[in-house]
């Protein structure tokens, strides 16, 4: 479903295109090169498998994941006969069916093809998923960039920066980083894991809620912090915070798990009401600082034992919470 709310008039053929989707895959031309490199990757990660699972203390059950990609390939003596007829009997059928390929018939006509890179290529346009139910939204970009810049003009939620943080946060978190694991808290993988000399500037977008109305609809805040610099300390905190999580009485993993726990809920006919709230930008509006004491009164439920000190997984989460920042149309936040 396409839901047009900018001045652009749709052509049928355009209109036939975005109904395919934001993330329709279009056919491709098989690339012998492409394959191999792909398969030959995959390949490597089974037989690290294999290596790893022959040393002793190795334990994939406790391994967290915590240390950046590996550049190590297993030797040669240690692949399993079964890896490598694998391996050869895949390729050997690969190079029988691309003696037989000639030619393809492509998902994406010539002429949707030039539609959607005409959309493309119209800087007056934004084309977004809409917040609810799948349908894909064309606004003005005016619009839109309007509608960004009325949630960020608020105060409380957002902070306007001088500059780009990013070489002052890195500093301090290669300073702290360090001193972790010095003292030993830290292991010199998750040291190199935690600390990003380069990281991607997260970036700030809106999602429609058409659902709440077609004249300006109001927007969802994301931010994108993918390849940030507080991703990895994301990732550290949310490791030893998680087992806590799932076990506290008001997790909810989603919309399948609420129900199925409400199923199981014995109401009482007559006495019992059901009650649906609707937040109003929840994220935004959830203290920082009482989600900081919560995690704090969690560690302190955790056994002895532990070579990371509480104190560490805390100072993780408060960084990584209290200093996210995000850039949209050339200025810096503080969220």
């Amino acid at each position: 479903m396409v839901i047009n709310l900018s001045n652009y008039v749709l052509s049928p053929e355009e209109e036939n295109t975005l109904n395919r989707g934001l993330s329709f895959d279009l056919t491709k031309t098989h690339d012998p090169f492409e394959f191999r490199t792909e398969f030959f990757s995959f390949m490597r990660k089974v037989r690290l498998n294999e290596y790893f699972s022959e040393h002793e203390g190795y334990n994939s059950n406790n391994y967290s994941g915590l240390r950046n990609a590996l550049t190590f390939c297993a030797p040669n003596h240690s692949h399993t006969a079964e890896s490598t007829v694998f391996e050869r009997q895949v390729l050997a059928e690969v190079r029988k069916l691309e003696t037989c390929v000639k030619s393809h018939n492509s998902n994406f006509s010539k002429r949707q093809r030039a539609s959607a890179l005409k959309l493309a290529k119209d800087k007056n346009l934004i084309i977004r998923q809409a917040d609810k139910g799948g349908a894909i939204v064309l606004m003005n970009r005016s619009d839109y960039i309007k509608e960004c810049e009325r949630l960020l003009s608020d105060n409380v939620s957002y902070l306007k920066l001088t500059g780009d943080p990013t070489a002052r946060l890195t500093k301090i978190i290669k300073e702290n980083v360090t001193l972790a694991c010095d003292s030993e808290m830290i292991s010199k993988q998750e040291s190199e894991f935690l600390t990003r000399e380069q990281g991607r500037i997260p970036v700030f977008y809106i999602l429609p809620k058409v659902h709440k109305g077609l004249v300006d609809p109001p927007g969802r805040p994301i931010v994108s912090g993918v390849n940030s610099i507080l991703e990895p300390l994301s990732k550290f905190a949310d490791f030893y915070l998680r087992p806590f999580v799932l076990k506290m009485q008001s997790y909810l993993r989603d919309t399948t798990d609420a129900i199925n726990k409400i199923e199981n809920i014995e109401f009482v006919p007559g006495s019992s009401l059901l009650i649906g709230l609707d937040i109003q930008s929840l994220y935004t509006m959830i203290s920082q600082r009482a989600t900081l004491e919560v995690v704090e009164e969690i560690l302190l439920g955790r056994e002895d034992g532990h070579p990371v000190s509480s104190a560490f997984i805390s100072w993780c989460t408060e960084f990584a919470l209290t200093q996210n920042f995000f850039q949209f149309q050339g200025t810096f936040f503080n969220k």
